[in-house]
């Protein structure tokens, strides 16, 4: 039997911004994308404008930090002139007010959706649960592409939004399992499914940080091996490089695995009902 969550455990990446003085992916720019430290240059970047409105439904892991360098201020020098300031601290306001905006209407919508599950069946619970699986599997690869297209392409810009929305599709996913687990130990009373639906979003977790961790390090990896700046290739620190590679693809398919025969006892619990 095909399962929702089958997919390859070997990833094959791409990388970030290409300068004729630098050799292959600034990984500076990889860091402060994957470890969510902003970056603080003397003029900022204009990253692309996300989807508001998925961007602030929640997150699991906040990959989107990095195009938001009004929450941690710049010290650089030529940043603190009293327009600039007044300037920032006005989008600041606007983009804190439409979040909230956005947050509490994700709220309502949720508040919405629970209403609407109390009529649902055992089974379309469940099935619902199986459609989501499915969503995030097509949210994994698109979160892939994304990465190699920046490693071939040597642009990283369009990696933040890559982030961002991955990190906003996956809480809007998570936030709607977990709701159909609390209809399903409310209504249905099936303690027992909790176990299972918990042990899929701790799975599904590990896999995703796992997943970051993997673009991490190949976004490294094509860093050292790259030979665009006439540099020597550190041929240790590339092997060192790949074993994290390999380590974090081999705990990924780990999860594939688990993931895939969780999913198999709850397909068995709506074959009973």
């Amino acid at each position: 039997m095909t399962t929702l969550d089958q997919q390859s455990s070997t990833y094959h990446y791409g990388s970030s911004e290409e300068s004729s003085s630098s050799k292959g992916i600034d990984i500076n720019d990889a860091l402060s994308i994957l470890s969510n430290r902003a970056a603080c240059k003397s003029s900022h970047s204009k990253v692309e404008e996300l989807d508001e409105k998925k961007k602030n439904m929640g997150q699991t892991i906040d990959l989107s930090a990095w195009t938001r360098p009004q929450e941690r201020p710049c010290k650089c020098p030529g940043s603190t002139s009293e327009n600039s300031k007044t300037n920032e601290d006005h989008i600041s306001d606007e983009q804190s007010n439409k979040k909230r905006e956005l947050e509490e209407a994700s709220r309502h919508r949720m508040e919405l959706l629970k209403i609407e599950m109390q009529s649902w069946s055992m089974s379309r619970l469940l099935h619902d649960i199986f459609r989501l699986q499915s969503e995030r599997v097509q949210t994994y690869k698109n979160f892939d592409d994304a990465l190699e297209t920046v490693l071939g392409s040597g642009n990283i810009t369009s990696y933040p939004t890559a982030c961002a929305k991955a990190t906003a599709s996956f809480s809007v996913i998570s936030n709607t399992v977990n709701l159909i687990k609390s209809t399903i130990i409310g209504k249905h009373l099936r303690s027992d499914l909790q176990l299972l639906i918990d042990q899929l979003q701790d799975v599904e977790k590990k896999k995703l940080h796992s997943t970051a961790a993997l673009h991490l390090e190949k976004i490294r990896e094509n860093n050292e091996v790259s030979t665009e700046g006439g540099g020597e290739i550190d041929d240790k620190i590339v092997n060192l490089l790949r074993n994290g590679i390999i380590s974090q693809q081999q705990t990924i398919a780990n999860c594939v695995e688990t993931i895939n025969e969780v999913l198999e006892e709850l397909r068995y619990a709506v074959s009973e009902e």
